[in-house]
């Protein structure tokens, strides 16, 4: 429940200008291939678009949201939490959504602490300047109002908890 709020904002966003945009669509069956990660039949990234990164190309979404504070991450800092939640996402989709779905794959990974992952903040930025692009709006502007949205979902998935 933490990460819908998240979800719904993104989708808003890639809305603006992607086509064919989903949440928690369904993935094709497997068929019984040879494939890693999350083969179960139900299965649903939170998110999907296409013509974020290139034209015609379908990309899948997952959000996760981490509490970098936890006891389970003491040991770690911030950077290796981001490495590790990008690396769990892309083991649990990555090969199926390559594969069978012949689609692209970008995990989004936040923290409660309202920091992104390193491909997660590539991909809001890739967002901005689409936004911007399309609607002749200065960039800058553009990635304040995003991050706005982030951090006010981000507050949003919290006050829930």
């Amino acid at each position: 429940m933490r990460h819908n709020a998240l979800r719904d904002t993104e989708a808003t966003l890639l809305s603006e200008v992607c086509k064919d945009v989903k949440t928690e669509p369904k993935l094709l069956p497997t068929d019984n291939e040879d494939l890693k990660g999350n083969v179960k039949p139900g299965a649903h990234p939170d998110i999907s678009a296409r013509g974020l990164w290139s034209a015609c190309e379908k990309t899948y979404f997952d959000v996760m949201v981490s509490h970098p504070t936890a006891d389970s991450y003491m040991k770690m800092n911030v950077n290796q939490i981001y490495k590790r939640d990008e690396d769990l996402k892309k083991s649990t989709y990555g090969d199926r959504i390559r594969n069978v779905e012949m689609a692209s794959f970008t995990p989004l990974v936040f923290t409660t602490t309202g920091g992104m992952g390193p491909e997660c903040m590539r991909f809001n930025k890739r967002l901005a300047e689409k936004i911007a692009n399309k609607q002749k709006e200065k960039y800058s502007h553009v990635v304040c109002h995003i991050r706005t949205r982030i951090r006010f979902a981000l507050l949003k998935a919290l006050s829930l908890i």
